[in-house]
């Protein structure tokens, strides 16, 4: 079966919307199913770092808060991230 994973726009707001989506998927244990993902604007921002970190994201739940306090920082404070 394959999965795919659609991260909508809409800024920073749905940048860390679709944080809490990953969260969510990956304390359901269907995190580490996804095959494909495809994402438009905020989206793209979850979509690149979850991309570019996915052995971060499904590892331990340290290791998931770790890459995830990357995005809530580059939200906060995009020149002052540790993305940038």
């Amino acid at each position: 079966m394959q999965i795919g994973l659609a991260l909508s726009g809409g800024g920073f707001r749905a940048t860390l919307f679709h944080l809490g989506v990953i969260r969510r998927l990956r304390a359901e244990g269907l995190l580490a199913t996804i095959n494909y993902i495809a994402s438009v604007s905020g989206g793209s921002v979850a979509a690149t770092h979850l991309w570019a970190n996915w052995e971060r994201y499904n590892s331990s739940i340290e290791d998931f808060d770790k890459a995830a306090q990357e995005v809530v920082a580059l939200t906060s404070n995009p020149w002052d991230s540790p993305m940038a």
